[in-house]
């Protein structure tokens, strides 16, 4: 063992696969509280998976699913999670540091709807489910039916009338059907 200053050192020991240089909370990631049980961690995983896999309906985000990945991968085994929750550091509200992955978008999401109107119903940033940190603006366009099923279902109670107000602003698109010539 080596001595500095007085101090005896012991031997370097490799870091956790868990811990990296960029702060990240896989609580936050997961959109789960930190007393969330095993089966709660799993269909959250499953959830969100669903939305940002890139193989799945086109709309998938690579970045998004890697953060789930990560964040899955410790809180699903109980010795890793334990060890990530003694050397957790909860990320405060509001801090300056932007934080990365799926938190980080949704908040960038918020952000920029700020930075336009903040009175348009299309800046409206959802902020649970499996559209979390989209603006209604963008999820008519991307997911029309999810909006009209979210106007209807009482989760969507808090939003009904920004909802309805995007609906009205963005037509139907009207898709090309084959119309056969009656020349042929």
């Amino acid at each position: 063992m080596d001595r500095l200053g007085g101090l005896r050192l012991g031997p370097v020991l490799p870091l956790p696969s868990w811990v990296v240089a960029v702060r990240r909370d896989a609580y936050e990631i997961l959109q789960l509280h930190p007393s969330a049980r095993p089966e709660v961690v799993e269909a959250a995983y499953r959830a969100l998976a669903l939305v940002h896999h890139p193989d799945r309906n086109g709309n998938g985000d690579a970045d998004a699913m890697a953060d789930l990945n990560w964040a899955y991968a410790i809180l699903r085994d109980p010795e890793q999670r334990a060890a990530y929750d003694r050397t957790r550091i909860p990320i405060p509200v509001g801090e300056t540091a932007a934080p990365s992955g799926l938190l980080g978008r949704m908040l960038r999401s918020a952000e920029a709807a700020a930075d336009g109107d903040a009175t348009s119903p299309a800046n409206v940033v959802i902020d649970f489910g499996r559209y979390a940190g989209y603006t209604l603006g963008r999820l008519v366009r991307i997911d029309r039916e999810y909006l009209e099923w979210l106007r209807r279902h009482s989760a969507g109670a808090r939003y009904r009338h920004q909802i309805d107000a995007v609906l009205r602003s963005v037509p139907i698109p009207v898709r090309a059907s084959r119309v056969a010539d009656d020349d042929e």
